[in-house]
């Protein structure tokens, strides 16, 4: 009888087990989150110098929030935010200067995707209840601290925006003779950063699919009226141009220069596609057309001097006959 207990016991066991075993499986698997191109951040501050201080703690906690929904971010610290980026009037990039730069930006930080948060207002409101007379018979006063972050996410390969978020956190505090406190803005910007990491990772399906897959390189053509000029593609170079040269970059917008020494720099914001051809005229700078006049004016002395040496021949041949 002992052994048939002991035994349905164990057996008992074993089907539990068995029936838990998905469930324990299920609890310990991570989801699967989406990966996600190399990402860099910063964070621009248009509510007011006040909130400059608060800009590092914006950027950790971002970066904290959304490595942790699986993005990549690299390091910014030494990069320079090109200008004409957001502010908090208009969530796009408006002219093509400011698109290369967004390029220039890619080859420096070896990112795909730029994230840009915008701290864009900033708003504290006091209320007082005045209960005296009344059954409270007190006089109360409340804040409303208010945030408001927009963020835009840009894919740097072609400069498009395939992302746009405006989020916004308040909070209602009793006021006890200070009128702002650093800890409640504190808080505030947190709850505000976890909220964009929320969404841009909801949404990294749509922004992996709207950013581009593919950093194919297309050819085009640069002629020049001057042999050997240095070509440069987003402040670097790329080649040296001269009759029809052939030349290959990423496609889009593009900073095009061309340069030399002692030849006036040539340079352009154009949309490169696949088998563009630009021809340039260049001119010489002051230093060279310096330079030129001086050379013209040795090559003029030296053709004097031969003149001078041949008249001498021929009067040396005179006398001797």
């Amino acid at each position: 009888m002992k052994l048939y207990i002991k035994f349905g016991f164990i057996l008992l066991q074993l089907i539990m087990l068995i029936i838990n075993s998905p469930i324990i499986n299920a609890a310990g698997e991570s989801p699967q989150i989406p990966p996600s191109p190399a990402t860099a951040i910063f964070v621009i501050n248009n509510a007011g110098s006040q909130y400059d201080q608060f800009i590092p703690t914006i950027k950790d906690n971002l970066t904290s929030s959304l490595t942790q929904k699986g993005f990549s971010i690299v390091r910014t610290e030494n990069a320079i935010l090109p200008a004409g980026l957001p502010d908090s009037n208009e969530n796009k990039i408006t002219n093509v200067e400011a698109e290369a730069s967004l390029n220039r930006l890619a080859e420096a930080l070896n990112a795909r995707l730029l994230i840009v948060s915008t701290i864009n207002s900033v708003t504290h409101d006091e209320n007082t209840f005045d209960g005296r007379g009344t059954s409270y018979n007190v006089v109360k006063t409340t804040a409303i601290d208010n945030v408001r972050i927009n963020i835009q996410v840009y894919d740097i390969g072609t400069t498009k925006s395939v992302y746009g978020d405006s989020v916004s956190t308040s909070l209602r505090t009793p006021v006890y003779g200070s009128s702002e406190s650093n800890t409640i803005l504190i808080n505030l910007f947190h709850e505000a950063t976890v909220k964009i990491a929320d969404n841009v990772s909801s949404k990294v399906d749509s922004i992996n699919a709207n950013a581009s897959k593919s950093s194919d390189k297309v050819s085009f053509t640069v002629a020049a009226n001057i042999p050997s000029v240095d070509v440069f593609i987003d402040g670097m170079v790329v080649g040296s141009a001269g009759n029809e040269t052939e030349l290959q970059t990423t496609p889009g917008i593009h900073q095009l220069k061309l340069g030399k020494d002692f030849i006036k720099s040539w340079e352009k914001t154009v949309n490169i596609t696949d088998n563009a051809k630009y021809s340039v005229t260049l001119e010489l700078s002051k230093e060279g057309l310096d330079r030129y006049q001086s050379i013209q004016k040795f090559n003029l002395a030296m053709k004097a001097g031969e003149a001078l040496i041949d008249i001498a021949k021929e009067q040396s041949k005179a006398h001797a006959k």
